[in-house]
């Protein structure tokens, strides 16, 4: 699977406000990968509340590089996260 580089142009300023949540890995093996997926989820929806119409292009590549990640993950991690999300 290619990586997917996300890179915003110098003239787009985007708060970040959304707070990165923390989700504790069953496997530690998979903790750096679950935090990087954190990270790019509030990246996105930093993004989504930021911008509108074409450059929303930025927020796309932002869900896709978190949507690698999360498939990268085993699917007992994915259950995890989804659990947490979801609360059941």
């Amino acid at each position: 699977m290619m990586p997917i580089k996300v890179t915003l142009p110098s003239n787009i300023n985007v708060p970040k406000t959304t707070p990165v949540i923390q989700i504790t890995a069953i496997n530690k093996k998979y903790q750096s990968l679950i935090n990087r997926l954190c990270k790019w989820d509030a990246r996105y929806n930093d993004l989504i509340d930021a911008l509108d119409g074409d450059e929303n292009r930025h927020a796309e590549q932002a869900y896709d590089k978190a949507a690698c990640i999360f498939v990268e993950l085993p699917k007992r991690e994915q259950a995890n996260i989804q659990r947490y999300i979801t609360g059941y």
